[in-house]
């Protein structure tokens, strides 16, 4: 696959709602190879692109309806020109 291909395809990742594994493990406070992890065991849905991996931020925020600060966290990943809620 050619570099121009898969910055075309990682573009279109990042407009269909998948964010990058460092991005995901950074909003979610916790290591990439944890992020990883939850893709292996299925508890995420993970695609690769060339030799990136994608997660979708729409499984994250499933994965921890429970918790605010990462619900934040995701929410401001989606839509940054979003004004915080106060």
């Amino acid at each position: 696959m050619s570099t121009k291909r898969t910055y075309k395809q990682a573009a279109i990742m990042l407009q269909d709602g998948f964010i990058t594994t460092a991005i995901a493990a950074e909003a979610m406070g916790v290591n990439v190879s944890t992020v990883y992890r939850w893709v292996k065991t299925g508890q995420i849905v993970g695609t690769r692109v060339g030799r990136s991996w994608y997660v979708r931020v729409e499984d994250l925020v499933e994965k921890h309806a429970s918790s605010p600060t990462i619900q934040q966290r995701l929410r401001e990943l989606l839509h940054p020109e979003e004004p915080a809620e106060e």
